[in-house]
C-alpha cells in the first residue's frame, strides 16, 4: 500500500494506545503520516514530539484492515500486552 493511500484512510481518525510495562495510555486525532525506514509513524501534526507512535509495515496492515492491533511481550520473566487501535 502506498503511502499517500495510508494518509488518505488515516488522517482525521482517532488514535488510542495503551503500553501496559509503563502504564500509559495515548489518544489524539491523527494528523501527520510518514514512513521512515521501514516503520510508519502517526502523529498529531508534524515535528511535534508529543503524541507520535511508530508501527511496523505489519501492524500497519492489520491497523487499517481491523483497526486494532494487539502484541504481547515480555521483559525478564514478565508478560505484558501492548495495544493500539483506530476509534
Amino acid at each position: 500500500m502506498l503511502i499517500k493511500e495510508i494518509r488518505k484512510l488515516l488522517i482525521g481518525k482517532t488514535f488510542s494506545s495503551y503500553d501496559e510495562w509503563h502504564g500509559d495510555s495515548k489518544r489524539f486525532v491523527i494528523g501527520y503520516v510518514t514512513q521512515q525506514k521501514g516503520r510508519f509513524l502517526i502523529a498529531e501534526q508534524k515535528g511535534s514530539p508529543w503524541n507520535k507512535f511508530s508501527v511496523t509495515n505489519e501492524e500497519m496492515v492489520h491497523l487499517i484492515a481491523d483497526k486494532y492491533v494487539e502484541c504481547r511481550n515480555c521483559i525478564d520473566k514478565c508478560n505484558f500486552l501492548d495495544w493500539f487501535r483506530l476509534i
